[in-house]
């Protein structure tokens, strides 16, 4: 159900082309229109649910406790329509928030270490298999630069390798 998400999470993680860019932004707009599709049908399969529910608890009919019966387990399905609902708008959201924030491997080719080519796992600073440093930290600000940056992108401080 949810199995796209996480390899275009991926890509736009390790190459942020026009591409991946558009592969994302196409998961969100489906994700966002199945989930408020669902949430949808599940408002209204559950207001059907507790009219009926009402409606024939109270209204004597031959058989009507089978419909009494049925509308109350109906209750608990749409409410899982709503929660599929909300799972799917919440991963489209988080996509969204990938998309606004800048690469995480900014310099870093296919999450490849620039030293020794060894593969780089997410959250990495230093290199596994060589230690390089991953990142620049100024020395000035403390802000986290690429690696191919000669000076700092905040303050302009020079870095000294």
């Amino acid at each position: 159900m949810f199995k796209e998400w996480p390899k275009v999470v991926q890509d736009i993680n390790t190459n942020r082309n026009k591409e991946n860019i558009e592969k994302a932004e196409k998961l969100i707009k489906k994700y966002r229109r199945r989930g408020r599709v669902l949430k949808i049908l599940g408002i209204l399969g559950i207001i059907a649910a507790v009219a009926s529910f009402i409606t024939f608890s109270i209204v004597q009919f031959d058989y009507n406790f089978i419909i009494v019966i049925v509308s109350g387990f109906l209750v608990p399905v749409f409410a899982f329509f709503i929660g599929v609902g909300f799972t799917y708008s919440g991963i489209a959201n988080r996509v969204r928030m990938l998309l606004d924030q800048p690469p995480l491997f900014q310099g870093i080719n296919n999450n490849k270490c620039p030293n020794c080519g060894d593969i780089i796992k997410l959250g990495e600073v230093f290199c596994s298999k060589c230690g390089k440093k991953l990142e620049k930290i100024c020395p000035k600000c403390g802000y986290s630069n690429d690696l191919s940056n000669n000076f700092c992108e905040k303050c302009g401080e020079t870095f000294y390798n």
